[in-house]
């Protein structure tokens, strides 16, 4: 039988139990993460640190991630290619971060005494751990979906990410009371499970075995990689991830000074869950649309919405701002892997989506080093906000989409 464009982009099924899977595995990895950060202040006292190094330490972990996201995501291409499958990396990082991760509480309760460097060295292995699995099992997301339907399938993920993002807002105090050591454990055998979840899936997938017969005979499978699409989609990972974090972090400093009563981190609660039940129409209007149109007008809504910040007056004006901002980032953020796997051959996929994740590192270093408290008042953060959405913009039109072929 022989595999044509046409068989590749309409005729190949979603693989939606896949999804889910996956869609679990990214999810849990956002919940992990905020586990770490609650509980990090604390967890550097108890072994002899200063929580005042608590920032610099997660900037460290985001530098590394900037190199090792890309590299994790071009040796799981190599993989898939000898092998035909890039899981056992997805498996080895995952079993590797969820060991750390349940040790990084049980040896913060260990006196430790002049060996306290060892809890700094297990804090940055977890990170670099972390690293090696996600952009190898993000760029499945790619084998479980047909290329027109990549938009409808990465509305899943979106829709775990928004879910794991309220948890910030939402759970954080709970996460906080429960302690480190049931947290840590809750957290590390949630993940265990759902990457176990994932590796029955791809068993039961197509030839597992043998790689993925619809990549390898996809229309852009022989092209070359273009530097100006690695560019771009390393800098679309930054403006969007950038993007988000502003208005998470300019919302609640919004409500303080001008809408006095109110509890900020409900209404965050609200813009990641809007976000996050938004991605499905999302995902179907980049369908019909493309995704590049729809990370355009992602774009101009956060525009909007960011600059309407300021004239808040009341609970019910933040309600809607939050919604509004809820869904121009779902627009933003549910294209955002389908157009980059637009602009990346079938053989660079990994490379491609850890380029991504790697420009979202960026826009982590850069927050946290750069946009300090003092820096970041509302009328500053908007500005910021609307030159990071301006790049954005340059980064979409970058890159030239490659529609399927029908």
């Amino acid at each position: 039988m022989t595999i044509t464009s046409s068989d590749t982009y309409v005729s190949r099924p979603t693989l939606w139990f896949s999804l889910c899977a996956l869609a679990s595995v990214s999810g849990l990895f956002t919940v992990s993460w905020m586990i770490y950060r609650v509980h990090l202040p604390g967890l550097l006292t108890q072994a002899g640190w200063a929580p005042s190094i608590a920032p610099t330490l997660l900037l460290i972990e985001a530098l590394i991630a900037i190199a090792l996201e890309p590299l994790a995501g071009l040796f799981s291409d190599r993989l898939h290619r000898t092998k035909g499958t890039r899981f056992s990396l997805i498996l080895f990082g995952a079993v590797l971060s969820v060991l750390l991760f349940i040790a990084i509480p049980l040896l913060a309760q260990v006196p430790l005494g002049g060996m306290k460097g060892l809890m700094l060295a297990v804090l940055i292995s977890w990170a670099i751990a972390t690293t090696l699995f996600r952009s190898p099992a993000l760029a499945l997301l790619r084998r479980y979906a047909p290329a027109l339907r990549l938009p409808q399938a990465a509305s899943v993920l979106t829709f775990a990410a928004g879910l794991a993002g309220s948890a910030t807002p939402l759970a954080s105090e709970w996460v906080k009371n429960i302690g480190a050591v049931p947290a840590f454990a809750l957290g590390a055998i949630l993940l265990l499970l759902s990457v176990l979840w994932l590796q029955k899936q791809e068993q039961w997938s197509p030839n597992p075995e043998n790689g993925d017969p619809f990549e390898s005979h996809s229309a852009r499978s022989s092209l070359p990689v273009s530097p100006l699409h690695l560019g771009a989609i390393f800098g679309l990972g930054v403006t969007t991830a950038l993007s988000l974090r502003l208005a998470v972090e300019l919302l609640p400093k919004v409500l303080k000074a001008q809408v006095p009563g109110v509890t900020p981190p409900t209404f965050v609660g609200i813009l990641f869950i809007t976000l996050a039940i938004a991605a499905f129409p999302a995902g179907r209007f980049a369908v019909h649309k493309g995704n590049s149109l729809t990370l355009i007008l992602g774009i101009i809504a956060a525009a909007i919405g960011f600059g309407f910040m300021g004239l808040i007056q009341n609970a019910g004006m933040a309600v809607l701002l939050a919604i509004e901002l809820g869904i121009a980032l779902s627009l933003l953020i549910n294209s955002t892997l389908p157009w980059t796997l637009g602009l990346i051959p079938a053989p660079f996929t990994g490379l491609g989506i850890g380029l991504f994740f790697g420009g979202g590192a960026a826009a982590t270093s850069l927050f946290i080093g750069w946009l300090s408290p003092k820096l970041l008042s509302p009328v500053n953060g908007m500005a910021i906000a609307w030159i990071t959405l301006i790049g954005a913009a340059f980064c979409v039109m970058a890159g030239q989409e490659q529609a399927p072929k029908s």
